[in-house]
């Protein structure tokens, strides 16, 4: 886990032992959160609304909430870290560590060490800021990874469960790291549409408020294996 790159706060490459965890294939969907807010409401957390409807392409029309058509399978954005959480927990899960994450990016036992999660050529596996088209896009339309797990470079940031601390890499343990035990802001990895290849990188870091709800932010989901 890790770079040697100097310029990346992910320093020191090290070791990390994980137990058996599940990903999800794809990111969270607007149909999904749709029906995860049909059942719950938008309600108010720390930070706010759990996703911001105006600069999402989620809906409400009456009582119901509803992707706006033809985003039903694109990713949905503007979903604070609790709103991601809350999700997760309705369908009996979770987010993933950052060091989960990282193992699902790279692809396992199947990996080939590959710069992008899926390849060398990040134009075959993530959408960024060079062939974005200004929007996002349906989830699975790029190569998979060695694990069959689609944008996990590019497309849009996900939240990782994990306070931030850039110096973690260094303190941290070796066995299932849940990342520091508070903090002011929580991990983002896996790059977005309007940044370039290199915050598309496997191992790239990024961090942000969890009362965010920004439009290039979406989540995965994991869960412990049984």
């Amino acid at each position: 886990m890790g770079s040697e790159d100097e310029e990346r706060p992910a320093q020191p490459v090290h070791s990390v032992t994980l137990s058996d965890f599940n990903i999800g294939k794809w990111e969270v969907t607007n149909a999904q959160y749709g029906e995860f807010l049909n059942a719950n409401g938008n309600k108010e957390g720390a930070g706010g609304s759990w996703i911001y409807l105006a600069h999402s392409k989620i809906e409400k029309r009456g009582n119901r909430f509803s992707s706006k058509p033809g985003y039903e399978n694109h990713p949905v954005v503007s979903v604070s870290w609790e709103g991601a959480t809350e999700f997760a927990k309705w369908k009996g899960a979770r987010l993933p560590t950052e060091a989960e994450w990282e193992y699902a990016a790279k692809g396992g036992t199947l990996t080939h060490g590959y710069i992008y999660s899926g390849g060398n050529q990040i134009d075959e596996v993530a959408w960024y800021r060079d062939n974005e088209e200004g929007k996002t896009h349906p989830v699975g339309q790029k190569k998979p990874n060695e694990l069959g797990l689609y944008d996990m470079s590019g497309h849009v940031w996900e939240w990782c469960s994990d306070w931030y601390d850039e110096a973690y890499y260094v303190s941290g343990p070796s066995q299932n790291p849940q990342g520091p035990d508070f903090g002011t802001a929580k991990v983002l990895r896996g790059g977005e549409l309007e940044f370039d290849e290199s915050y598309c990188r496997v191992d790239t870091r990024y961090n942000i408020s969890p009362h965010a709800r920004n439009t290039r932010i979406g989540f995965r989901l994991a869960k412990d294996a049984h």
